[in-house]
């Protein structure tokens, strides 16, 4: 369980007062799209301590559009996070911009065709019937 500040134990305790709302059935596991920014971050590490408290997995799943150099590095460090977190990780590098440019799509309808693509895999590979996300509104 998150450890700590009152803070991180009250993000914590409504954390699972939404998942309770949100998912009231107890599941097997759940695939966390997880880019590496702090709002997946943040979404991993609570998962990580619902999953451990309630008895289910968590697999962290981070798509490497292939758009940015050091975007090699950002899937080391999503595959080192959910390692150290205990989960499971599925990591894939795709070429974004050259399948935008094949089908004339734009880079961002492209990435989150491709992304939704990934997760609908991982989904059917692990048997997990929900996916999580973390977007923040800024």
């Amino acid at each position: 369980m998150v450890k700590g500040k009152s803070a991180s134990a009250d993000l914590f305790a409504r954390f699972r007062r939404a998942w309770d709302h949100l998912v009231p059935e107890p599941v097997q596991g759940v695939t966390a799209a997880f880019s590496g920014g702090s709002d997946s971050t943040a979404l991993l590490a609570l998962l990580a301590d619902l999953g451990r408290e309630r008895g289910f997995r968590v697999a962290a799943a981070h798509l490497d559009h292939g758009l940015r150099p050091e975007s090699a590095d950002d899937l080391l460090f999503a595959k080192k996070t959910a390692e150290s977190l205990g989960l499971e990780f599925v990591g894939e590098t795709a070429d974004v911009g050259a399948s935008a440019r094949r089908t004339g799509r734009s880079i961002e309808e492209e990435a989150r065709r491709i992304r939704y693509a990934f997760l609908a895999r991982i989904r059917e590979k692990t048997g997990y019937p929900l996916t999580a996300t973390g977007h923040t509104a800024d």
